[in-house]
């Protein structure tokens, strides 16, 4: 015989709610109370997918052909596809989770993936459209599938493969941050982030710059500035033990811009996670406007003082 709840619908979907978030272990064992608990929980467990080891990737897949394409288009908001996942397994995730806010993907192995937003895309359906299934594409890589995430980390060349970058692709369309964890020869080579509309913050990876091959990135770092006119942050990912001596060499070079950041190298899996957290000592985004605030301060009173 079933047993009624004591509490009203509202009060026990608060509760449970809370308790999955605040003691995120206990999530999927709370789904095993009842029906009805285990339709507000599992929102929850898929807001954020983060496939950071093989396993999860393998339950992962198995249960995108135990749910509706529907259930991961409405539920997941940030999604992590690491290094190990090839390109085809990439684009069949991504063909369901169309509504990703915050998107990590470095999946590196296969054909390139650049069919995936090679054509203009209409948008994803927006939570309070029609709650009916969206048509079934013809394969997992219909240009029509691919999310337009606010925030994007990226490895850029393999997602174009040998061509290069055209940012003006819909799936650049409302990123607002961007990280590329392509090597500083690769995107110091590409025509321009201007395209990206919206762009505010940006990280490059700065590894294995020396003082020797600052006088031909100071003047890309410049056109960047320049050119992307709502830039507020331009994070540069350097060694930790070259932080002072970069620093030194670009202001040699000219480029004192306070919205220049210079952080030490962070791993991109972590530090996506650590920005889901909201761990303010992890994330680069956090660190990066802490820096930039200092740095335009400094910047104001050495005016005042000329």
């Amino acid at each position: 015989m079933s047993v009624m709840p004591l509490l009203p619908p509202e009060l026990e979907r608060d509760i449970f709610e809370l308790a999955a978030r605040e003691h995120k272990g206990t999530a999927v064992k709370l789904t095993l109370v009842a029906r009805r608990v285990q339709i507000w929980i599992e929102k929850l467990i898929y807001e954020v997918v983060s496939l950071s080891d093989r396993d999860k990737c393998s339950n992962f897949l198995r249960t995108l052909d135990a749910r509706p394409a529907q259930f991961f288009d409405e539920h997941v908001k940030a999604l992590c596809l690491p290094y190990y996942l090839d390109t085809e397994q990439a684009s069949r995730i991504l063909s369901v989770c169309r509504r990703v806010d915050n998107l990590g993907c470095w999946a590196q192995r296969g054909p390139s993936p650049l069919s995936l937003c090679s054509a203009p895309q209409p948008s994803p359906p927006s939570p309070s459209s029609s709650t009916s299934s969206p048509s079934s594409p013809s394969s997992p890589s219909s240009p029509s599938l691919l999310p337009r995430p606010r925030r994007l980390s990226v490895n850029v060349h393999d997602l174009f493969h040998s061509a290069p970058p055209d940012f003006s692709l819909p799936l650049f369309a409302n990123i607002t941050h961007l990280r590329v964890v392509d090597s500083w020869l690769s995107w110091s080579s590409w025509p321009s982030f201007a395209p990206i509309p919206a762009l505010t913050h940006l990280a490059l990876d700065f590894s294995g710059v020396s003082p020797a091959h600052i006088p031909r990135l100071a003047p890309v770092l410049v056109r960047i500035l320049a050119e992307c006119a709502k830039l507020r942050v331009c994070v540069l990912h350097t060694n930790k033990y070259e932080l002072k001596a970069t620093a030194a060499a670009l202001r040699t070079w000219g480029l004192g811009d306070p919205r220049v950041a210079l952080l030490a190298y962070a791993n991109p899996v972590e530090n996506w996670e650590a920005s889901i957290r909201g761990d303010g000592r992890a994330c680069q985004w956090a660190l990066a406007e802490e820096l930039v605030a200092k740095q335009r301060e400094e910047t104001a009173e050495a005016e005042n003082h000329v």
